[in-house]
C-alpha cells in the first residue's frame, strides 16, 4: 500500500508541473482579498531535517486553506543564506579551524565558497519541499543575499540610525573563540557543560582575615577589580581551620563549611554586608597581574569591597560575589557604575594579551587551571572540584562561549521595552501560554548587538573617515554608488570593502566598518525588504501586517522577536496579528537526535520507506502546538491506518458507483447521521484551521473517516447492500459524504487527495476542473445537520462498544447474532431497526435487563445494557452460515470476481453441518451470490475450509457458466 501511495505522490508530482496547477489555482485568485503570509526562512546548510519538514507541512496546510476560501494567498519561500550556519559549514568542508585559517585562505575564494554552498542547498531543500507536496512560489524565493534584499536591510540599518538608535560602544558580550564574532543575546545556545567550581580565599589588607568567593570561571579572577556583597543581608566572620572567614550567614546556616570540608567551625562576629564595605583586600594574583599594581594606584574603588542589593544573591556561591568588569555582563554594569578601568586582557581568540602578565599567551582554559594551580601554592584554594551545569554556547559551532569585554554597534532597543510589551499584548499566540514566554523575553530585552567580526554575510553598511572619525550609514546599494561614483555589482565583501569615498566633513579617506550584520537583522527585515520582489513595491513603509508567522519555539528569542522588535521601532505597528509555535523534533524516547547518537532520522528516509503523507499526516496529528514531537518508524501505525483506510473507503465508493444508481430519497437513520455529521465536521474543521489548531483538525479528520465512516457506517449498511435500492442511498450519502470530505483532506494530504480526484472522484461528481485544489472549502449544509440525531447516535455507540466488551467476554463474535439485547435508555427506540443491524441481535427491548444467566449486563453512561447470550438451533445455523459467506467473499476477491459474477459453491462436511445450513440454504446464497449450492462427499484436493466451533466445513467456488 505504502509503495502505492509512494509512486502516486511521484506521479502528482509530475502531473502538477505538466498541468501547470499551482499557476492555474494562483492565477484564479489574482483579485480576491489577500492573505499575507511571510516564510520564515530556514538556513540552507545541508538536506532538511524533520523540523524543517513538520514546520513546511503545517504552513502548507494553513495556506492550501486559506486559498480554498478563496483568497489570493501570499506563499513566497525564502531562505536565510547569510551567517555562520554557512560560514560553519564550508569550514569543515575546508577543514579549517579558526578564523586565522579563513584569512590565509582569502576572504574572497571563502566568499566564494559559502556562496556556492548557500546556492546548491537551496536547490537540494526546494526540491525536498516540493517532494513533500509543499505549495509555494519555488520559481520565486526570496533570498537574504540578493542585492534587492540587502538594500532592505539597509534601509533598517539607516532608518535606525535616522531614529538615534544606532550607536557604537563598550560592552561585555557572548563571544565565540572559535569563529571569534561577537554573539547576541538571542543567538546562545544553553547546554549541559562540566565547569571548574573553585572555592577560593582572598584576604583582607591589613587584617587577619579572608573573604570566601566561589566561581566556575577561575581565568576570571585575572580580571577581578572588586567583591560584592549584598548591604542588607546578614554575614558572619567564622573561625574555621585556625582561620577567620568572612561569608553570608544564610551559607552557613544551610551547611556550606560542611561542603567545604569544615567539621568544626565558631561564629564569632554577624553584621549586615554594608558594615565591611569599602574594606580592602590582596588581590590573590597581585604578583601575577602587575597591571594591578597600577589599577590600585590610579583608582581607589579597585580591590574593595563594594555593595550590591541588584546583582548579590546570598544564596548562591559563598553570598560574596567576585566582580571582573571585562569578563561578565553584570560585572560590567557594577564596574561602569563605580567608575571602574575597563581593560580588555583576552583577545577574539581567548588567549590573555600582555595585559593578562604571567597568563599572557593562555587560552581561558589553560588559564583556568593555571589560575587554580597558582592559587593552591599560595594556600588559597578552599575547595575545588567540578560542577555540570546549563551554560551558552555557539549555536552554530556549538563551542562554549566567553564573556569578553568589545566594541560593538548596537541598536538601543532596552528603553524600548514598555511599548514592545504593550504592544505584544495584541498579539495571538498558538498555544496560548506562549505569549507570556514572548512578553517576558521582551521585558528583558537588552539593547542589540547587530556587528559581526565574520565574513559571509550582509556588510555592515557604516563608512568610517581615518581621519577626523565621522561616520556615514548608507541606506542602500545606489547611495554607496552615489557617495563613491562607482558600480556595485556585488554588495558582499571583500568587494565592498574596497569601496572608498571622501569624507564630506574634513576631505579625508572613508572605509566601511570591516564588519557584517547579525543574520537576525536579515531575517527581522523580511517583511518590507521582500516588498520589491513580491509585489513590485519600492516603498518599505506600504508593507502590511502578516496574518500569522508559524515557526518553532526557539524563535522565541530569534525571528519572532527581530521581526517584532524591528517593526515596532519603525513602524511602530505590528508585523503579525498571531503566532503559531511548535516544538521541537525527538527520538521516540524524547531524546534530542544527534548523529553522535545514532538516532537521527531524516525525511527522506521516510520518504523513502514509507511515503511523504504518512510522514506529513504523523507531524500534524501527533503533537499539539508548542508541545515538542516523539518521532520514531514505531509510533507511525495511526498515520498507516489513516492511509489506508483513506484509500479503501474511496475504492468501495468507486465499486458502489460501478454497479448501483444513485437513490436520495427515503433514507435510513444512519444515512441522515452521517449527512449530519459531515456537515458538523465541515463547521469543525473549518473553525479548526481559521483558529489554526491544525493537529485538532488533523485528528477530527482521522476520527471521522476511520471511526465515523469505515468503522461504524460502512460496517452497518452491509446488511443493507444485498437490496439494490438501499445500496443506491448508501451510494448517494457516500457520495456526498466523501466529496467533502476529500476537500476538507486536501490540505493535510494534496498528493493522496489529488490522486483520489483524479482516479475516483471527478468522473463520479463530473467534475471538469484539473485538481480537487481548484475546489472551493465545502459549506455547511444547514438543513442536513441534526444535532439530535449525532447525539443520539454517540448514545448508540456506547451502547455498541458495551456489547463489544460483552460478546468478548463470553467469545461471541461480532458477525454470529444473539437472540436480544436490553437497553435502559428508551430514548434510543428511535433507532430500533439501526440497533438490530448494528448489535446482530434478533430483538431489542427497551427496558432494564432483568436477573437471568443467560443474559450477560454491562453499565455505561446511558444506563444498562444487557446481552442475551443463550444459543439456539436457528442461531448456530445463521452463525454458521455468516462464517461460511465470509470466507467465500474472501475466495471471491481472490479469484478477481466482480460483485455481479455469479458462482455455483460446493460444500462439504459432518452431517450435523449441512443439516444447519439446509435451514438457511437461501440466506446462504444470497450473501455468497451463488446460483447454487451444492452439497458433496468429496471436494477437490485444492479447497478451503472454514472452523466452526470444532467442526470443518470446507468449500469449492467456480464461476458459474
Amino acid at each position: 500500500m505504502l509503495d502505492r501511495i509512494r509512486r502516486w505522490e511521484e506521479e502528482i508530482l509530475n502531473y502538477w508541473s505538466e498541468k501547470s496547477v499551482y499557476d492555474k489555482v494562483k492565477s484564479s485568485l489574482k483579485g480576491k482579498p489577500v492573505f499575507n503570509f511571510i516564510d520564515g526562512p530556514p538556513y540552507p546548510t545541508g538536506p532538511i531535517h524533520l523540523g524543517h519538514s513538520w514546520n513546511k507541512t503545517l504552513k502548507d496546510i494553513v495556506l492550501r486553506f486559506w486559498r480554498m476560501r478563496g483568497y489570493d494567498v501570499v506563499d513566497t519561500p525564502g531562505f536565510d543564506m547569510h551567517g555562520l550556519p554557512i560560514e560553519v559549514q564550508v569550514e569543515k568542508k575546508l577543514n579549517f579551524k579558526s578564523k586565522t585559517d579563513v584569512l590565509a585562505y582569502g576572504v574572497d575564494k571563502f566568499i566564494s565558497e559559502c556562496k556556492k554552498l548557500a546556492f546548491t542547498n537551496v536547490k537540494v531543500e526546494t526540491e525536498q519541499f516540493r517532494r513533500l507536496g509543499v505549495w509555494m512560489d519555488w520559481e520565486k524565493p526570496y533570498l537574504t543575499v540578493d542585492p534587492t534584499y540587502i538594500d532592505g536591510v539597509w534601509w533598517t540599518i539607516k532608518r535606525m540610525h535616522n531614529l538615534g538608535r544606532l550607536y557604537q560602544g563598550w560592552k561585555v558580550l557572548g563571544w565565540c573563540p572559535r569563529c571569534q564574532t561577537v554573539l547576541a543575546q538571542h543567538e546562545y545556545e544553553y547546554k549541559q557543560k562540566r565547569s571548574p567550581s573553585l572555592y577560593f580565599k582572598v584576604k583582607l589588607l591589613d587584617e587577619d582575615c579572608y573573604v570566601v568567593v566561589w566561581t566556575t570561571t577561575p581565568w576570571t579572577l585575572i580580571g577581578n577589580m572588586v567583591i560584592a556583597v549584598h548591604p542588607d543581608e546578614k554575614y558572619v566572620k567564622v573561625k574555621a581551620n585556625g582561620e577567620l572567614w568572612i561569608l553570608s550567614k544564610y551559607q552557613v546556616d544551610s551547611g556550606l563549611l560542611k561542603e567545604l570540608g569544615v567539621e568544626k567551625y565558631e561564629v564569632v562576629d554577624e553584621f549586615p554586608g554594608r558594615a565591611i564595605e569599602g574594606k580592602k583586600y590582596v588581590h590573590p594574583l597581585l604578583n601575577e597581574v602587575p597591571i594591578h599594581k597600577e589599577l590600585e594606584e590610579k583608582n581607589e574603588r579597585c580591590h574593595t569591597i563594594i555593595t550590591s542589593a541588584e546583582y548579590v544573591h546570598v544564596d548562591e556561591g559563598t553570598g560574596c560575589l567576585h566582580v571582573a568588569p571585562s569578563f561578565g555582563p553584570e560585572d560590567f554594569e557594577i564596574g561602569t557604575s563605580l567608575g571602574l578601568p575597563l581593560i580588555t586582557f583576552v583577545d577574539g581568540r581567548g588567549v590573555f594579551d600582555k595585559d593578562g602578565g604571567y597568563f599572557e599567551g593562555k587560552n581561558v582554559n589553560e588559564a583556568s587551571e593555571l589560575v587554580v594551580k597558582v592559587l593552591d601554592e599560595k594556600g588559597l584554594v578552599v575547595k575545588y572540584g567540578t560542577i555540570v551545569h546549563e551554560y551558552p554556547h555557539c549555536w552554530r559551532c556549538k563551542t562554549p562561549l566567553i564573556f569578553r569585554l568589545t566594541k560593538q554597534w548596537f541598536f538601543r532597543v532596552k528603553d524600548y521595552r514598555d511599548k514592545l510589551v504593550k504592544l505584544a499584548e495584541e498579539t495571538e499566540w498558538i498555544p496560548s501560554w506562549a505569549k507570556a514566554l514572548f512578553i517576558d523575553w521582551l521585558k528583558n530585552i537588552e539593547d542589540w548587538c547587530i556587528s559581526r567580526q565574520r565574513f559571509w554575510g550582509t556588510p555592515l553598511p557604516i563608512w568610517i573617515c581615518e581621519k577626523c572619525g565621522y561616520y556615514i550609514v548608507v541606506g542602500s546599494i545606489k547611495e554607496v554608488e552615489e557617495l563613491s561614483g562607482k558600480r556595485i555589482e556585488d554588495p558582499h565583501r571583500p568587494f565592498i570593502d574596497k569601496i572608498v569615498f571622501k569624507c564630506p566633513n574634513c576631505g579625508g579617506s572613508m572605509k566601511r566598518v570591516p564588519d557584517v550584520i547579525d543574520v537576525w537583522i536579515d531575517s527581522g527585515s523580511v517583511i518590507w525588504s521582500v516588498l520589491p520582489q513580491v509585489k513590485g513595491i519600492s516603498d518599505y513603509s506600504k508593507w502590511e501586517t502578516l496574518e500569522i508567522v508559524l515557526e518553532g519555539k526557539d524563535q522565541i528569542r530569534g525571528w519572532f522577536s527581530a521581526l517584532f522588535v524591528l517593526s515596532a521601532i519603525l513602524f511602530g505597528k505590528l508585523p503579525y496579528k498571531r503566532v503559531y509555535m511548535h516544538g521541537f523534533v525527538t527520538d521516540e524516547r524524547g531524546v534530542a537526535m544527534h548523529k553522535s547518537l545514532g538516532n537521527v532520522i531524516l525525511p527522506d528516509e521516510v520518504i523513502e520507506k514509507y511515503c511523504a503523507e504518512i510522514l506529513r499526516f504523523y507531524q500534524v496529528i501527533s503533537t499539539s502546538p508548542g508541545e515538542d514531537q516523539r518521532f520514531g518508524y514505531g509510533l507511525l501505525s495511526r498515520a498507516r491506518t489513516y492511509l489506508t483506510i483513506f484509500i479503501n473507503t474511496y475504492n468501495y465508493l468507486s465499486q458502489l458507483a460501478k454497479y448501483h444508481k444513485e437513490v436520495e430519497t427515503d433514507l435510513a437513520p444512519e444515512d441522515e447521521w452521517l449527512l449530519s455529521r459531515i456537515n458538523s465536521l465541515i463547521e469543525e474543521v473549518t473553525k479548526d484551521l481559521e483558529s489554526y489548531q491544525i493537529p485538532d483538525y488533523a485528528r477530527k479528520l482521522y476520527e471521522f473517516l476511520v471511526e465515523d465512516v469505515s468503522r461504524f457506517y460502512i460496517q452497518l449498511v452491509r446488511e443493507r447492500m444485498r437490496d439494490e435500492t438501499e445500496a443506491g442511498k448508501v451510494l448517494h450519502v457516500l457520495k456526498y459524504t466523501l466529496d467533502r470530505f476529500l476537500r476538507l483532506a486536501a490540505p493535510l494530504n494534496p498528493m493522496l487527495s489529488e490522486k483520489i480526484f483524479i482516479k475516483v472522484m471527478k468522473k463520479i461528481l463530473g467534475r471538469e476542473e484539473d485538481s480537487v485544489h481548484m475546489l472551493p472549502w465545502p459549506s455547511v449544509d444547514k438543513d442536513k445537520v441534526r444535532k439530535d440525531l449525532e447525539e443520539m447516535f454517540n448514545k448508540l455507540r456506547e451502547v455498541l462498544t458495551a456489547v463489544k466488551r460483552l460478546r468478548q467476554e463470553v467469545g461471541i463474535k461480532a458477525r454470529w447474532p444473539c437472540r436480544a439485547l436490553y437497553i435502559e435508555d428508551k430514548s434510543l427506540s428511535p433507532l430500533r431497526e439501526v440497533i438490530l443491524r448494528a448489535a446482530n441481535v434478533k430483538e431489542v427491548i427497551f427496558e432494564t435487563p432483568r436477573e437471568d444467566k443467560h443474559i450477560k449486563t454491562c453499565s455505561t453512561t446511558v444506563g444498562t445494557v444487557g446481552l442475551d447470550v443463550k444459543e439456539t438451533r436457528e442461531l448456530m445455523a445463521e452463525r454458521l452460515m455468516r462464517d461460511i459467506s465470509r470466507h467465500v467473499r474472501a475466495k471471491r476477491k481472490e479469484l478477481g470476481l466482480r460483485p455481479i459474477d455469479r458462482i455455483k459453491l460446493y460444500i462439504a462436511g459432518e452431517k450435523e453441518m449441512l443439516n444447519l445450513l439446509n435451514d438457511v440454504m437461501d440466506e446462504l446464497k444470497e450473501r455468497c451470490g451463488a446460483d447454487e449450492v451444492v452439497t458433496v462427499r468429496e471436494l477437490p484436493k485444492v479447497h478451503d475450509k472454514v472452523e466452526f466451533k470444532g467442526h470443518i466445513v470446507q468449500f469449492y467456488v467456480e464461476k458459474a457458466s
